[in-house]
């Protein structure tokens, strides 16, 4: 029964089967491996049994479980990772399994697909700038290694779907193929235009934004951040294909990763229904990857405009009535 609990919770993500073992864990190369959670509570009646997991991989979690060969990499799950985390985790990875062909490094998150799957593809970017045991070095572009992901983590290929986390991958590729340099770049975030149809949003609502951003806390824990809204009144649907603007009350300021988040306040009880919501980081706005939304310089005023479609809205992009 619990293999069959496990199997149903890894829905289409590819399953390690050799020998007796079955888990939710799978060799992207053969020293990479993506996994689900290792458990010791009861999610392993239905995730991997961490008891098993250190007797497949034959490294020592708990750190203890481990033998403290353990790294930890905060981020929020559904949600891309800071950027700055990205390239210390590369080089924490690639000078393990530089010590030996042998070696393993095995990252998870809990379903072991989103974040895992980010992850294991910036650090094949990594990998493929600077070769591994000699290996020449291969260039490999976001998309590639987002392919490769996939059809090695799941079986209809789909590893990173969330575009937020598939546009981070384009950042960090970008910053290897151009050799950039990571520095804080201050912008102030003036507007927000939705263009060519309206969300789905009841008669009489208005339609809200929040600019947030990840904060750390004195308790060492990390969290979300308001730094400014703004809201418009109800928009009319018979002006939708001509869009609407929302605009702060001030500008916004905001520096390295932010995330807007859009909502519905309903009429009754001022109730806010999420819709969708992005990240973006600052830096990459001003130096934009030509494979990902565009940072655009306004032919009409000064300034920066990010431009993104539905299928590259959180949420939005999973909305096949609208």
């Amino acid at each position: 029964m619990a293999r069959a609990l496990r199997q149903m919770v890894s829905k289409k993500k590819k399953r390690f089967t050799e020998d007796d073992f079955n888990l939710d864990l799978s060799y992207i190369t053969p020293q990479i491996i993506a996994m689900g959670v290792p458990a010791d509570t009861l999610e392993r009646l239905f995730r991997n049994n961490i008891d098993e997991v250190v007797r497949c991989v034959e490294r020592t979690y708990d750190s203890a479980k481990f033998q403290g060969r353990v790294e930890q990499f905060p981020m929020r799950d559904h949600n891309p990772p800071p950027i700055h985390i990205i390239p210390s985790f590369c080089e924490s990875v690639y000078n393990w399994l530089k010590k030996g062909t042998d070696y393993v490094a095995a990252i998870h998150c809990k379903a072991g697909k989103g974040r895992t799957g980010a992850m294991v593809c910036c650090y094949l970017l990594f990998e493929s700038f600077h070769g591994l045991h000699g290996q020449q070095p291969k260039f490999l572009t976001a998309e590639e290694v987002m392919q490769l992901y996939g059809e090695k983590r799941t079986h209809d290929k789909k590893g990173v779907t969330i575009p937020s986390q598939r546009r981070y991958v384009f950042y960090y590729a970008h910053m290897l193929h151009k050799q950039l340099s990571l520095k804080p770049c201050r912008l102030l975030l003036t507007s927000v235009l939705v263009e060519n149809g309206l969300p789905a949003i009841q008669s009489g609502c208005c339609m809200l934004f929040k600019c947030r951003q990840m904060a750390n806390c004195q308790d060492g824990k990390s969290k979300y951040v308001t730094i400014g809204e703004a809201e418009c009144g109800e928009p009319r649907r018979a002006q939708s294909s001509l869009g609407f603007c929302i605009r702060p009350p001030a500008p916004i300021p905001v520096c390295g990763d932010f995330k807007l988040v859009f909502y519905n306040r309903g009429k009754l009880l001022a109730r806010l229904d999420k819709l969708f919501h992005c990240w973006l980081n600052t830096f990459f706005v001003v130096n934009q990857p030509p494979d990902t939304p565009g940072a655009l310089r306004c032919p009409d005023r000064a300034g920066l405009c990010v431009t993104l479609t539905k299928g590259e809205l959180d949420r939005a992009c999973k909305d096949t009535q609208h």
